[in-house]
């Protein structure tokens, strides 16, 4: 059963959003490009409010940058929370490197957290320091979160035509294998890897299995 707690704005009490941290023990593993990418995909149609804990605001900084009215709103249904909660179906909170208090408050904040891995050796090693970042914060009693779920691994940033890619690709999958963990179909590496992985869906499987787990939720309705 998923654990989701309602969210207080101001005095009214609404029904509570599924939240996810985007986490992995390193820097530069596209934690901003997924928050970005899956709040636009989810957005078509839910509510979807991104929330910036890394300490570059590469995220709200980019936000400010394309946002029509020129604040921290992209749409009706996509924003950067500013102050505030709003009232939301879907809440992606992008989250510094996990060595930092900013990722475990991320961490204890989510109902579940995606963790977006390169195939590359340094990242391999983070996987499993995540993994066990992961434990500790479900483990303690005082200031953690028993109910932190994994959604899964996402690879990022693949060649396919890279001998390499496939081997760390391979060995990424053993290790889901021996932890029990959903690995995502690899993100493709591009050119202009924002653009295309927007137009191209290549965030979709991750949006589908968010999609399901709101769906699942009760008393949710989308605006």
């Amino acid at each position: 059963m998923q654990h989701v707690h309602d969210e207080q704005v101001g005095n009214q009490t609404y029904p509570g959003a599924l939240r996810i941290a985007i986490a992995h023990n390193k820097g530069g593993v596209s934690k901003t490009t997924s928050t970005y990418v899956l709040g636009r995909h989810l957005s078509r149609e839910l509510r979807v409010e991104m929330v910036d804990l890394d300490q570059t605001r590469y995220l709200t900084e980019a936000v400010a940058e394309l946002s029509p009215r020129g604040d921290l709103s992209l749409s009706p249904r996509l924003w950067l929370r500013d102050g505030e909660p709003k009232p939301a179906d879907v809440v992606l909170i992008d989250s510094e490197p996990a060595r930092g208090h900013s990722a475990r408050t991320a961490l204890v904040m989510a109902d579940y957290v995606l963790i977006p891995v390169p195939p590359e050796p340094f990242c391999l090693k983070g996987l499993v320091l995540m993994l066990g970042v992961i434990d500790e914060v479900r483990t303690d009693r005082r200031e953690g979160n028993p109910f932190l779920q994994v959604l899964g691994v996402l690879p990022t940033m693949f060649d396919q035509r890279w001998p390499d890619h496939r081997e760390w690709h391979a060995e990424m999958a053993q290790v889901c294998r021996e932890h029990g963990i959903r690995i995502f179909p690899p993100i493709p590496r591009r050119q202009s890897y924002t653009r295309l992985s927007v137009a191209g869906n290549d965030y979709r499987p991750v949006a589908d299995v968010i999609r399901a787990l709101v769906g699942a939720l009760p008393s949710v309705t989308h605006a």
